[in-house]
């Protein structure tokens, strides 16, 4: 293939060299990248070239270009105007060219055969940022740089901007030393690719200059946003990495529940053309926009860019991190191993095979009985498991990854339906404040039992089932759960951590009636003198919330601006 496609472009080598500059470089995957295949003049047919259909990305140089859908430029025709297209999916063009060929100066094209304008029609240019995150004093190269000390910005770049083609950067002057390709796209950080503060030249690379694939620096991180209909990433999806002035046009407006923010901050905004009450998401994972008071509301949206300052009360709150916590013992007790990471071998970690029971927060996760994500694999979702023996996992596993909520997941990879977990930990840059504790009342185990909640699967006619209250844990944080507005009905949700029975209303997950019910377990213990929980109630701002507690609070508790409790 690969000889194929350089024989094809020796001949297209062979043009008139008043059209050398006039080229089209069509690209494998969105946002240039995978394989491509440059082109100087027409081209009947890209399936000569093994190349049909293929097309996810193009950047069009000094000419305009006609491609179609059908060989020999038949079927549904676009012109694309020179500049850098980093996906052709809005123009229907995605995966669908199968002809193209570069049109005359003087050609004379009706306006609606025309692509959008190209969104990097402009110069190519790298931005650099002193700080990660698009961050601080920034510096903008429209050509090659071969000395930053010039610049007054030597060994200083933490994050970048890459736009229009790719660009060499070297941490020595004049293109010495370890050198690395960034592709167009966002790089939010250069550490992992131990660039963070070293970076002292840098020039633009040739659309079609070859470049070995161990010179590419990891993919760039891509600005997009995926909202799900419902909470915690479920139900019906919508990606985009455009702006969307009406999601009404898209099917989705006043349906989001969830999302999953990557690559750059974004506005969303209740009212079209971005109007109404606006919020800021920062990249992450925001399993509910209930709080931040967007859920079933919001009607358009778009990217922030890194230069644009924004307020700090227009951001949302920070987005829950995805963790997941083993413990050695089924029931959350014993030692236990957190992470936010990939683990592809716990024996590193020293908690290989030894997992019992488990605590998964903000996103699912996969686990996998062999190491490198092999073997028997299930992937868990945020909830409470209280022990892992049922689904053959008991001190089984030797791998761990977070699943993208976008990836679609087989339902049969799916493990039973966990108890709610309510997640009390701090979020960066949270701001904090002490609620008035109003009331504590200890609440002590039935005598000669221990008695806790474990939901499981049943068949439809089954699934209205009334089930006993029962407790469902104590946390980590040593909060069982909270509630706004003692008494309002809102459901109790909770954290996991050590079990210690109680009874609590067993109304979580309600929600998905038709599949689940929540099971009273009980067992036989000492006595009840000790409390097993203490049901609090705490004002903040004029509201009254109860949280349950392993332990007896003090005057105050911690909680965010919320009023949410936070350990």
């Amino acid at each position: 293939m690969k000889a194929t496609i350089q024989g094809f472009l020796a001949i297209l080598g062979l043009t008139f060299a008043a059209q050398v500059a006039a080229q089209a470089t069509f690209y494998e995957n969105e946002r240039f990248t995978g394989r491509s295949l440059t082109a100087t003049e027409q081209v009947p047919s890209f399936q000569r070239y093994g190349f049909n259909s293929n097309t996810s990305s193009a950047v069009v140089v000094g000419e305009r270009w006609e491609v179609c859908q059908q060989g020999d430029f038949n079927g549904r025709c676009t012109v694309l105007r020179p500049g850098s297209y980093p996906s052709l999916a809005a123009m229907g063009l995605n995966d669908r060219i199968s002809s193209a060929r570069l049109l005359s100066p003087n050609a004379r094209i009706d306006d609606d055969r025309y692509a959008p304008l190209a969104a990097a029609a402009v110069v190519p240019q790298v931005t650099f940022y002193e700080r990660e995150r698009f961050d601080g004093r920034s510096f903008i190269a429209t050509g090659q740089v071969v000395n930053f000390q010039r610049q007054g910005f030597r060994d200083r770049a933490a994050s970048a901007v890459v736009v229009g083609e790719r660009w060499e950067v070297c941490n020595d002057n004049r293109f010495r030393g370890a050198c690395v390709v960034l592709r167009p796209g966002r790089y939010p950080s250069l550490a992992a690719m131990g660039l963070s503060g070293r970076i002292s030249s840098v020039r633009a690379i040739a659309p079609n200059e070859r470049i070995a694939d161990n010179r590419d620096a990891p993919a760039p991180v891509a600005a997009q946003v995926t909202f799900f209909e419902r909470e915690s990433f479920s139900g019906r999806s919508f990606a985009t990495g455009e702006a969307v002035v009406n999601l009404q046009r898209a099917g989705f407006n006043e349906r989001a529940s969830s999302a999953v923010v990557v690559g750059e901050p974004w506005e969303v905004c209740t009212d079209t053309r971005f109007r109404g009450n606006c919020m800021v998401l920062r990249p992450g994972r925001y399993a509910s926009l209930a709080a931040m008071g967007l859920n079933d509301r919001v009607s358009s949206l778009r990217a922030i860019d890194p230069s644009d300052r924004t307020a700090d009360n227009r951001y949302a709150p920070i987005p829950v991190a995805a963790q997941v916590t083993f413990f050695e013992r089924e029931g959350f007790s014993g030692r236990s191993f957190a992470t936010e990471e990939a683990v592809v071998n716990l024996q590193r970690a020293g908690f290989n095979e030894r997992a019992s029971s488990a605590v998964v927060v903000g996103a699912p996760w996969e686990v996998c009985t062999d190491t490198r994500s092999r073997g028997n694999c299930m992937v868990l979702r945020p909830g409470r498991y209280a022990s892992l023996a049922a689904m053959g996992l008991n001190d089984r596993i030797s791998s761990v990854r977070a699943i993208d909520p976008r990836d679609h997941t087989a339902d049969n990879r799916y493990a039973p339906l966990p108890v709610p977990v309510y997640d009390n930990r701090r979020r960066s840059g949270e701001r904090l404040f002490d609620a008035n504790v109003t009331s504590a009342r200890a609440v002590l185990a039935t005598p000669g039992q221990r008695c806790w909640v474990e939901r499981e699967q049943l068949p439809q006619a089954q699934s209205n089932a009334n089930v006993p209250a029962a407790l469902a844990g104590a946390l980590i944080g040593g909060i069982l759960g909270h509630q706004v507005g003692g008494g309002s009905g809102k459901d109790i949700a909770t954290v996991g951590g050590v079990i210690a029975g109680a009874a609590l209303g067993a109304q979580v997950g309600r929600d998905n009636p038709a599949a689940t019910q929540d099971v009273q377990r009980c067992e036989n213990v000492p006595g009840g003198a000790q409390p097993a929980f203490w049901d609090v109630s705490y004002s903040f701002r004029g509201v009254e919330h109860r949280v349950q507690m392993t332990s007896a609070p003090g005057a105050t508790i911690v909680v965010n601006d919320q009023g949410e409790p936070r350990q």
